[in-house]
C-alpha cells in the first residue's frame, strides 16, 4: 500500500470516495486515477488539527517521493503520459469546477489549451 494512501486510509477513512457532480461531470471518473494521490473529505472546522496534520504528513511524503525519484524508462513513460492524456481528455469533455470555469472566461478551444498547457504540461 502506498505512503499516501495509507495515510488517507488512517486519517479519514471516509476520504476518497466518489462524489459524482449532480451535472455527470468527472468527480466519479477520476476516482481512481487519482485515488492513491490524491484525498477528499468534507470536514468541518472541528477536524481543522486533524486535517492539518494530514496535510502536513502528505506533504512530507509527498516531498520524500520527490527527493527519491528516479527517471521512468521510454514504456513507463508512455503509460504515465496515456494516462494522464486520457484524464484531461476526459476532465475536459466532462467538465468540472476547475476546468468549467475557464471554459466559461475563454470559449472551449481556450480552456481546453488552458488545462493541457498551464494545468497539466501535456503540449
Amino acid at each position: 500500500m502506498t505512503t499516501l494512501k495509507r495515510l488517507r486510509e488512517d486519517a479519514l477513512p471516509e476520504a476518497g470516495r466518489g462524489h459524482p457532480g449532480k451535472d455527470g461531470s468527472i468527480h466519479g471518473v477520476a476516482e481512481d486515477a487519482v485515488r492513491d494521490v490524491s484525498i477528499h473529505s468534507r470536514a468541518d472546522r472541528t477536524r481543522d488539527d486533524l486535517l492539518f496534520d494530514t496535510y502536513t504528513a502528505y506533504l512530507t511524503a509527498y516531498l520524500d517521493m520527490a527527493r527519491n525519484a528516479q527517471p521512468l524508462g521510454a514504456e513507463e513513460s508512455g503509460k504515465v503520459k496515456a494516462g494522464m492524456e486520457w484524464y484531461v481528455d476526459t476532465l475536459i469533455a466532462k467538465g468540472g469546477p476547475a476546468v468549467n470555469v475557464f471554459k466559461t472566461i475563454l470559449g472551449p478551444e481556450k480552456q481546453k489549451e488552458y488545462v493541457r498547457t498551464v494545468m497539466f504540461g501535456l503540449d
